[in-house]
């Protein structure tokens, strides 16, 4: 419900002002880069014909012992070609990423540990982790929730149902709180955005009117899914179907009521609970608020034509509005009934048009990703108490000292950086560093420490206590949060420990746009990735990077359309922007003309443009950084480089990879990467005939 979305039309209308650019650092197979293209960047025009082979050494089984790769040819794979032989899966961000799990479960264990927090945390995950209590339970615990439901008989009662938290702990209606943050129109204050839920069929109006292939397959996949829970529930085959097919009418008729809010309309849809409550005639917007908390936010975004119209819907929808709230419920409980159910679920919504990432992890594995990725992961009050436990236990003063220090000295770096781009007006230049020295940094741990509960009592199991039932507990709890947190003045400097999208325990850095910070997290600052006493060349070549990469967010393709306060306000000038444009543009072409290994396909350049882009920034950073050290080892810096990046695929995975995300492949984002750069050239005697070599005029390195 509270997410860092905006979900429905309004995350594609408003462009997502909450989006925080999270990036995931996530054999005789053949790379063949080919390309006549136009390059128009820099004031050149170039037209040009290369070709170079390389091998795609992240899929397992494309390097043997007997496979001859040189450090010219093909840095990736010379680099890590031991290390590949000896691994069939995995790499630096993963390894890390297991160590960081082990120390979770550490946590969980340690018996030493005491407090209202981890005793919480110990009895949710005592609950999740009870297979044979959950298996046994089968759909029963959520019978209570929809037979609730089906006991509506009247407008009032589906109105008093809306407003108790206690029979609806979703909070589910046909309008509801889908997030909070900062209001356009008054930057300092907090804002609550009202919404309909995200509905059964995605975010897109049209498929209720014109469905396509895509739609029709999700109206099947959910009336499937829906029809063997009610099934299991006691529905006959036709009462079932008839809910399904009522909820998908209750979600259009509310589409047909709502208007399209642009962004410059936004500021024009701001209101107070007075005015929410004159809109909304008698449907009791402010006893549903009253009853989740927001009784005292003083501002609150909403279509006032929709609000207006709820009434009218509902009293001629009751029938519709029960299947709406029956089908949502159980869609919500997939991952938390029994493991028949959530299997279920899983294989029915697997795509049939797109392959999905595949999946090649042990049962010990899976069990980690569902408790740390999906029952603790998206729980906000879990979340927020399992790190502060680990920040306590496994981060140290002085790890943050050396860090903080190492991004004011990249952030420094970047100050020569901007400066001396010879294709920049002096005017964007002073509003780049302007944007760089009000970046905010964070590091490790949220400033908020000892997080609070928020009321959350979970019944343990030794009591009875069900899985579902914990889950709706800390549901909400985690809305009382963000009540609160809507009465309070906006600061974009603070780091939310509640927010899941910015938990410190993952394996990850980020930045955001509309905080304008970056976010070096805890379960980054791991082995093999960070370890006492690594050397300056691996500190720059791992971390440095790494920081670098995401400071050079806030300057990419949509970085420069916001400004220092993280407000989406152009601030490039135009001949300016137009020359970055090209110049961004040249990634992107260079990399539509990669087929990265043999039937692969062409890439899309311009999905992993961005995330290039940021790769040869963290690279042009640290070099430059590099320059000033009295005897630094260059050559250990490049091997370090290709080490953070060494990765063991299958053909399958790295597939997914190569169309689904947004970062180039982790042997491109090796080579392509330290191509650009001449110091590379210098000290390995890279030539023409090279395979690594790539003419100065065709480099693509933006900044």
């Amino acid at each position: 419900m509270i997410s860092d979305s905006l979900g429905i039309k309004m995350r594609q209308k408003i462009k997502q002002l909450f989006f925080k650019k999270v990036n995931f650092f996530t054999k005789a197979t053949t790379f063949i880069l080919t390309f006549t293209i136009l390059f128009t960047g820099c004031g050149n025009t170039i037209s040009s014909f290369f070709e170079t082979k390389w091998i795609d050494s992240d899929i397992d089984g494309t390097i043997t012992a007997d496979t001859e790769v040189f450090l010219k040819d093909d840095f990736a794979a010379a680099v890590n070609k031991d290390w590949v032989i000896e691994n069939e899966k995995g790499g630096s961000f993963y390894d890390a990423a297991k160590n960081v799990i082990k120390k979770k479960r550490s946590i969980l264990s340690d018996k030493s540990l005491t407090g209202k927090g981890i005793t919480e945390l110990r009895k949710y995950t005592e609950l999740a982790e009870d297979v044979e209590k959950r298996r046994s339970q089968g759909v029963e615990p959520l019978k209570e929730y929809i037979d609730t439901i089906g006991s509506i008989s009247n407008i009032d009662q589906l109105y008093d149902y809306f407003c108790d938290p206690i029979r609806n702990p979703l909070s589910l209606s046909p309008l509801t709180v889908n997030s909070v943050g900062q209001s356009p129109a008054e930057p300092s204050v907090y804002m609550v955005y009202l919404n309909f839920p995200e509905p059964s069929l995605g975010n897109s109006e049209d498929t209720y009117y014109q469905i396509d292939n895509t739609g029709l397959e999700k109206a099947k996949d959910t009336q499937e899914y829906a029809c063997y829970v009610l099934n299991r529930l006691g529905y006959s085959k036709n009462e079932a179907l008839k809910l399904v097919s009522q909820c998908f009418t209750a979600e259009q008729k509310m589409f047909e009521i709502s208007g399209v809010i642009g962004e410059t309309e936004l500021k024009n849809n701001i209101y107070t609970l007075d005015d929410l409550k004159q809109f909304a005639g008698t449907y009791p917007i402010d006893r549903y608020l009253e009853s989740i908390g927001y009784s005292q936010s003083s501002k609150f975004f909403v279509d006032k034509k929709y609000l207006a119209s709820l009434n009218s819907l509902c009293k001629a929808t009751v029938a519709e509005m029960k299947a709406y709230l029956i089908v949502h419920y159980i869609l919500f409980s997939a991952n938390y009934l029994d493991t028949d159910t959530e299997d279920t679920y899983s294989d029915i919504f697997a795509s049939k048009t797109q392959k999905s990432e595949p999946v090649d992890v042990s049962n010990d594995e899976k069990k980690d990703n569902m408790l740390f990725g999906e029952y603790i992961g998206k729980d906000p009050i879990m979340t927020a108490t399992l790190n502060e436990l680990y920040i306590d236990e496994y981060t140290s003063d002085v790890d943050y000292d050396e860090l903080y220090g190492l991004v004011e000295d990249i952030i420094e770096e970047y100050h020569t950086i901007f400066n001396n781009e010879q294709w920049m007006s002096g005017e964007s230049k002073a509003m780049c560093i302007e944007k760089l020295d009000a970046m905010k940094i964070h590091i490790l741990k949220p400033e908020r420490t000892n997080p609070d509960l928020y009321g959350c009592n979970i019944v343990p199991k030794a009591e009875g206590g069900i899985f579902l039932d914990a889950v709706f507990e800390s549901k909400k709890a985690s809305n009382r949060y963000y009540a609160e947190l809507s009465t309070k003045k906006f600061d974009r400097s603070y780091w939310d420990p509640y927010d899941v999208h910015a938990s410190t325990t993952v394996t990850n850095a980020f930045y955001s746009l509309t905080n304008n910070g970056i976010y070096i997290l805890a379960g980054l600052i791991e082995a093999p990735i960070y370890h006492k006493g690594m050397t300056i060349e691996e500190l720059y070549a791992n971390i440095g990077t790494t920081t670098g990469h995401e400071i050079t967010h806030g300057f990419d393709s949509e970085g420069v359309r916001y400004n220092k306060d993280g407000l989406e306000i152009p601030w490039m000038s135009d001949e300016d922007r137009t020359t970055f444009t090209d110049k961004a543009d040249n990634v992107a072409k260079y990399y539509s003309s990669i087929a990265p290994f043999e039937n692969s396909g062409i890439y899309n350049g311009s999905n992993v443009s961005a995330e290039a882009t940021a790769d040869m920034g963290g690279i042009k950073v640290t070099l430059s950084m590099a320059e000033k050290i009295p005897d630094f080892d260059f050559d250990a810096y490049f091997r370090a480089y290709a080490r953070l990046w060494r990765t063991q695929n299958s053909l399958e995975e790295e597939q997914y990879l190569m169309n689904a995300d947004s970062h180039p492949l982790s042997y491109l984002r090796i080579n392509v990467g330290l191509q650009q750069f001449e110091k590379f050239y210098e000290v390995y005697d890279i030539k023409e005939n090279d395979g690594m070599y790539l003419s100065e005029e065709m480099r693509i390195a933006v900044w």
